[in-house]
């Protein structure tokens, strides 16, 4: 609600697959999570590349993510993706779009984003190295 985002997920790095794996999702069914184009995979893995927050204010007139073939199916226009990075470790990214309002997202509140991302970032962090400590406790 804070973002104003009409769907939002939260993909985690799967150091095993080598892949982003979706953990929570918001405006969406579990169903329409698992298919393949519910989000936008170029724009979710460029993130988490670079380790640099994404933001769009109208992807269907700007020619970078005109380009992007799921962008353009979906009919995306408002976009922001927020790596989840610690330490130059990345853990994942937050995906945020709208379908049909332009502007959602605007870069005056791209400190607030980066914020944001790094309070995540260092609870997730936080959570893994507890996970690792009580899995060792428990062998």
């Amino acid at each position: 609600e804070f973002f104003k985002a009409e769907r939002g997920f939260v993909l985690i790095w799967d150091e095993k697959k080598k892949a982003l794996a979706m953990k929570a999702t918001k405006n969406i069914t579990n169903d329409q999570s698992r298919l393949k184009g519910t989000i936008s995979d170029t724009i979710t893995q460029r993130c988490l590349e670079k380790g640099e927050l994404i933001i769009v204010s109208d992807a269907l007139i700007d020619p970078t993510f005109l380009a992007i073939q799921s962008v353009v199916e979906m009919a995306i226009r408002s976009i922001l993706c927020i790596p989840l990075v610690v330490n130059e470790k990345k853990l994942g990214v937050i995906y945020l779009d709208h379908l049909t309002k332009t502007n959602v997202f605007k870069k005056s509140d791209l400190f607030l984003f980066r914020t944001f991302g790094e309070i995540l970032s260092n609870q997730m962090r936080n959570t893994l190295k507890y996970e690792e400590v009580l899995s060792r406790v428990l062998i």
